[in-house]
């Protein structure tokens, strides 16, 4: 069989990806593509009736997957069916190939004083599903179609992606343009020998990836979550990966994001029974814009193992990816998953190793994503790992993906997902807009009811929008952290998160493994009278919590753990519960399953007026397991807690300054 440019694999190579549709190994991976592969044939269309997106969001993971069944087994009916489906979307007229007309998405763009056609990332992925298919499907065209579909090739996507390359680099860098540039890198590979000029054409798409590139900071973390970290990179990786097979050519500035895999590790939680799968699925924290329930997929993960021959990413493919897990009917789930380059692309001889390589506690200073765990254990599917995040400081990059959420907490352990952020429901609904992003809808403080203040430092998402935004407000800052084996410590400012400045607000963390947690609230709010709020938001999506408050004992239990927390405070404060929400996913549209109803959370707030200090013991509990016993004393600039867990006593003492802590097995430590 011939490939038309061999821009992922080589000819020879065919033959073994064919052994491997045999193998047990990937008999879960070739299922899925050879079962998408027949509905497709059975419908003779790539759109399912079972859809709840557009078909922009399937066309490139159902295109592909029809190629590759089409190049693997030579099978009529799959052939034919290829050749219709490549030859309709050639076929789709400019207003098709532009994508919807969303408000960032304007069908124009003015560079250098001259209006024109402009992509989006519904271009990127239809032109990313015909070059695969062309790619695979090469001996199945006659010469006839060959021609029209280079030259259609030509007068679309080619024109479209190059115009939004140029201006986005000029204007936008952000993830919209890695995205294009990534898919014009393999179209221009594609259609090379239609192009002089290709190496002109070529230097604008990678100086763009460049471009973005740079931006990513510098510890690899972008800032803006998980899931808009992980669909830039997803499309990045088919780009730079032709680009290397093809031309031996290494995209500049790639090393920037060579480090933000293991910040993608730190994301992932683990694989969790939750209620509705048959199966295990994917959890991680949803910070920001991500998902409750996300995983990476084959392009992000490959990228890492055969790029950077990363041995944590080869072990994410066989843990993570190659019993191609239950998924959620959710907007990363149809742009992500590309099982097509995981039978392709996966190499047996990459080394792999568990990610208990990395260290249990980390803080990444560009963003502030803080991560406390117990272990990794959980993260290699036992489920028992306990994982702290801390949202301190987090992006600035990004005004359409940032929630008011600095210095804000999310708890998971034993299995179970306790202290949850509300995540994202849908891109443009009301509830994203009227709840999922405001500061009392998160695990953080919150003064009158009112949000805390972003800013930030970008140009506008459109030409006439041009201008610059401070960003000094909108920054919690991790100011000290200590880690131990048996005890961690983290203190995190967010006095500048609010307007005007708080006198103080500093969130401090006692973290004595494995599994209980001390935070210290001390909030002044400086001439600004008014209710002081900490919220948390105890995870009820299935309606099977059982809360109970007594007095400043607040116990929830849960269906494979229970949570113990005990308040304690000088000065006077009250309780309240109210429902909250939890978004398992998030999806385009409105009112889909996954988009949390109120009541999935619930919320129980402490609020006292002018200042506060809390201390609040946070423990979460096997089933029948012996509460904590804590009791804290104050006196004049000191607070001392004891507290006896698990067959031990600790002292605590928390000054201004400092924190002291004594455990009774001799341990002593000062933070």
């Amino acid at each position: 069989m011939k490939l038309a440019q061999e821009l992922y694999f080589n000819e020879e190579h065919i033959e073994k990806i064919i052994e491997r549709t045999k193998s047990e190994k990937f008999s879960s991976i070739w299922k899925d593509i050879k079962d998408t592969a027949d509905r497709v044939c059975e419908l003779g269309n790539i759109a399912f009736p079972e859809d709840t997106f557009t078909v922009y969001y399937f066309v490139r993971k159902r295109m592909s997957d029809l190629a590759m069944a089409a190049l693997i087994t030579e099978d009529e009916k799959y052939i034919k069916e290829l050749k219709k489906q490549v030859m309709y979307y050639i076929g789709e007229s400019m207003d098709f190939w532009q994508g919807p007309a969303y408000p960032n998405r304007p069908r124009t763009r003015i560079y250098h004083g001259k209006e024109v056609l402009a992509g989006e990332l519904e271009t990127a992925t239809i032109t990313a599903a015909v070059v695969m298919a062309y790619e695979w499907g090469y001996s199945f065209f006659d010469e006839d179609e060959k021609k029209t579909i280079k030259k259609t090739l030509l007068e679309k996507p080619y024109m479209l992606l190059k115009n939004s390359t140029l201006f986005q680099m000029e204007n936008w860098v952000m993830n919209h343009l890695c995205v294009i540039a990534s898919s014009f890198v393999q179209l221009l590979l594609l259609i090379e020998d239609e192009l002089p000029s290709f190496a002109e054409d070529m230097n604008i798409a990678t100086e763009a990836l460049r471009l973005w590139l740079e931006k990513t900071e510098a510890d690899g973390s972008y800032g803006e979550g998980y899931h808009y970290w992980s669909y830039p990179i997803n499309c990045l990786s088919s780009a730079a990966w032709s680009l290397w097979h093809t031309k031996g050519r290494r995209l500049e500035g790639m090393n920037n994001c060579q480090k933000s895999f293991e910040w993608a590790i730190y994301n992932q939680i683990g694989k969790y029974e939750i209620e509705g799968y048959d199966r295990p699925v994917a959890v991680a924290t949803n910070f920001h814009d991500c998902p409750f329930l996300f995983q990476m997929e084959a392009p992000e993960a490959l990228l890492y193992a055969n790029y950077f021959k990363n041995p944590v990413a080869q072990w994410y493919l066989d843990e993570f990816l190659m019993n191609n897990p239950p998924r959620p009917d959710a907007l990363h789930t149809t742009w992500h998953i590309l099982n097509t380059m995981l039978l392709a692309l996966y190499d047996e001889e990459n080394f792999s190793e568990k990610p208990s390589i990395f260290e249990t506690e980390r803080v990444f200073a560009e963003t502030g994503f803080t991560y406390l765990r117990n272990s990794w254990e959980g993260l290699c599917g036992k489920g028992n790992d306990t994982v702290m995040q801390l949202q301190s400081g987090g992006g600035g990059r990004s005004r359409s993906h940032q929630h008011f959420d600095k210095n804000s907490i999310m708890l998971f352990s034993k299995g179970e997902y306790f202290i949850c952020d509300p995540g994202h429901s849908c891109y443009r609904g009301k509830s994203h807009e009227d709840y999922d992003t405001h500061t009392s809808s998160h695990n953080t403080i919150c003064i009158n009811d009112g949000d805390q203040v972003l800013n930030f430092v970008e140009k506008g998402m459109l030409h006439d929008e041009v201008r610059d935004y401070t960003s000094h407000n909108n920054k919690a800052v991790v100011t000290y952290k200590d880690f131990h084996e048996d005890v961690s410590f983290v203190k995190s400012h967010a006095e500048k998160c609010y307007s005007p400045y708080l006198k103080d607000c500093v969130r401090n963390i006692l973290f004595i493994k494995p599994d209980l947690f001390i935070i210290w609230d001390r909030v002044e709010a400086n001439n600004k009278t008014g209710k002081i709020e900490s919220g948390f938001n105890i995870n009820n999506y299935d309606g099977k919590l059982k809360l109970d408050i007594n007095g400043n004992k607040i116990f929830a239990q849960r269906p494979k753990a229970d949570l113990y927390m005990k308040v304690m405070s000088d000065v006077e404060y009250k309780t309240s519960i109210r429902d909250g929400k939890l978004h398992m996913a998030y999806h385009i549209n409105t009112g889909q399953e996954i988009e949390g109803k109120l009541g999935s959370t619930k919320r129980i707030s402490l609020e006292s007026e002018g200042r506060a200090n809390w201390f609040t013991v946070i423990c979460p509990m096997d089933k029948d397991a012996e509460k904590p016993f804590a009791k804290c004393d104050f006196a004049e600039g000191k607070a001392t807690m004891t507290v006896e867990y698990n067959g031990h006593k600790y002292e605590i003492t928390f000054t201004k300054n400092d924190i002291f802590y004594k455990c009774d097995d001799g341990t002593y430590y000062t933070f």
